[in-house]
């Protein structure tokens, strides 16, 4: 029995939409995004949400807002503001992951799906961001002072430093000795 078709979503009419006002085909826009034109048609069919990291590239590309393509982008910004969203990178979503895992308890080779808990999640990349400022001896708002956070933030921030930690040891926490 074939699959019904799959509506197309608010942001994938944006998409499409803003490929056909720019005269460009979807071959030349995943160039310049440096992906495949099946990734840029997943996007413009409503099959596929774009990525938060690939909004603002995507947005620039079409002449378009990247709240406007990306559900996604638009709930980490609503979250964190433009200062914050900024600050991702590979290392902090990667320590919020490491969070979440530790969190759900899920066993190694078990996957987290960001869109079914993500608040659990942006809570996840807060304590991360906030770590990472603690890391770097600034307070949350960037000045050299002390987060002001207690307790269970501060818990669950050294929890994500030690997911950072086990990420770039292969892996493996090292025994204190």
């Amino acid at each position: 029995m074939p699959r019904p078709a799959n509506p197309k979503t608010t942001e994938g009419r944006s998409i499409a939409e803003a490929i056909t006002r720019s005269g460009l085909t979807q071959a030349v826009v995943a160039e310049r995004l440096e992906v495949t034109p099946s990734f840029i048609s997943q996007f413009a069919t409503g099959l596929r949400p774009v990525p938060w990291d690939k909004a603002e590239a995507l947005a620039d590309v079409l002449g378009l807002q990247p709240q406007e393509i990306s559900a996604e982008y638009a709930r980490l910004m609503d979250r964190f503001g433009t200062s914050q969203v900024a600050r991702l990178d590979a290392d902090i979503v990667n320590s919020a992951i490491a969070v979440v895992r530790k969190a759900l308890d899920l066993a190694t080779g078990e996957t987290f799906d960001v869109e079914q808990s993500p608040d659990l999640f942006a809570q996840a990349l807060r304590v991360a961001l906030a770590a990472d400022l603690r890391k770097q001896g600034k307070g949350n708002d960037g000045s050299r002072s002390g987060n002001g956070q207690a307790g269970a933030a501060n818990r669950t921030a050294r929890a994500a430093e030690d997911g950072r930690e086990a990420h770039a040891n292969g892996g493996r926490k090292r025994k204190a000795g």
